[in-house]
């Protein structure tokens, strides 16, 4: 029986995968530009030297804002196994982007899937974190009406009163539903949602200034000021490091 299967595929820039689950886990794993994975939770965007565990049967869909390459790795996922329960992050190892370049070599049924299949899952075990690419969208049906308007429009200024009229609450009921179920202040989530665009934007080659004005930022300033405080470093060094050839 084959354990798992695995293919390095190139997607062009604008490529959607509709809403569809597995019987297996998947794990996208991204060699070059970016993955944006959405899924009931919420959107993760991965970047080279990362990747998206999806459990066996989550519903899941995907786009590509730019051209990526990806090794897609479906595995079976047994009752012993400790693989992560819900969808997340996962930083690839030097060992596991070469355990999934091997995968995607191996012919069905092969001897070696067995043991890459187990090395696969330990690292899966030890490489899950929690991440700032990670935008929870909620459960209520209003606040995922006002969370997913703003991922279409990263860019707005509205604040919680124009924004709670959209979802026909009020802006104390929709600020509460924020903290309760994504864990984070309307504008610190605003906050987050805006740095996971910025970065896909910039994987993609957009200028800063370009960026940060679209962002609904007054400046590039005021811009790389916030994205250094969430990522720890500015927006250049960022990029720099995610185009390390070694990630």
């Amino acid at each position: 029986m084959s354990l798992f299967s695995a293919q390095t595929l190139s997607h062009q820039k604008g490529h959607e995968i509709s809403l569809h689950s597995h019987l297996q886990g998947q794990l996208t794993l991204v060699l070059g530009g970016t993955a944006n994975i959405h899924n009931d939770q919420g959107w993760w965007l991965a970047t080279a030297g990362s990747a998206v565990w999806v459990p066996p049967g989550v519903r899941h869909c995907a786009s590509y804002q730019e051209q990526a390459e990806i090794i897609n790795l479906l595995l079976d996922v047994e009752a012993g196994d400790k693989a992560p329960g819900d969808c997340c992050l996962v930083m690839v190892s030097a060992l596991l982007r070469e355990l999934a370049r091997e995968a995607s070599r191996l012919e069905k049924n092969d001897d070696a899937q067995k043991p890459i299949r187990a090395l696969v899952l330990r690292q899966l075990q030890g490489h899950a974190v929690q991440t700032e690419l990670y935008v929870p969208q909620g459960e209520d049906k209003r606040l995922r009406a006002v969370t997913g308007w703003l991922r279409s429009h990263p860019g707005s200024t509205d604040e919680l009163a124009a924004l709670a009229e959209r979802a026909f609450t009020s802006p104390r009921t929709l600020a509460r539903l924020f903290e309760k179920e994504t864990g984070m202040s309307f504008s610190r989530w605003r906050e987050r949602l805006r740095i996971v665009v910025a970065i896909d934007r910039l994987v993609s080659g957009q200028s800063i200034i370009t960026i940060a004005l679209d962002l609904g930022y007054q400046s590039a300033s005021a811009f790389t000021a916030v994205f250094t405080r969430v990522m720890g470093m500015p927006p250049r060094k960022y990029l720099a490091r995610l185009q390390q050839p070694d990630l």
